[in-house]
């Protein structure tokens, strides 16, 4: 989406702007016109889509950090010099994190089973 359109630049405001009211006048549109989109199951779509497609990006930037943050926590944590208070609270986050990671995929795995079996049941009625 190249965000050409009055349309198209509502959708970037609505996902960048603190309130709906400042997209709409960011997007230089009148409230009858927003709310006449926002009622548009394919502009809603589409918002969708883009709102996905912006937390992938976030989510790729997060990812390509996380690695450069554990490893600053695990110079904290082996650090002699270190407060202990840091050095705790380091190896406190890096543990919680892992266990954290975990857990999801321990959820994914359950949820997976789950979907697996309601295929199932209704590939036999």
């Amino acid at each position: 989406m190249a965000g050409n359109t009055k349309k198209e630049k509502f959708m970037q405001y609505l996902l960048t702007e603190s309130t709906r009211q400042n997209a709409i006048k960011k997007a230089n549109i009148s409230d009858s016109t927003a709310y006449r989109w926002l009622k548009d199951p394919e502009f809603n779509q589409q918002l969708l889509e883009l709102r996905r497609s912006m937390m992938s990006e976030v989510t790729t930037s997060l990812q390509r950090k996380a690695m450069e943050a554990v490893n600053v926590l695990s110079e904290i944590m082996s650090d002699q010099e270190a407060p202990d208070y840091a050095r705790i609270t380091a190896a406190k986050s890096i543990l919680d994190n892992a266990y954290k990671g975990l857990d999801l995929e321990d959820t994914q795995v359950r949820l997976d089973v789950i979907e697996e079996a309601m295929q199932e049941a209704e590939k036999g009625q």
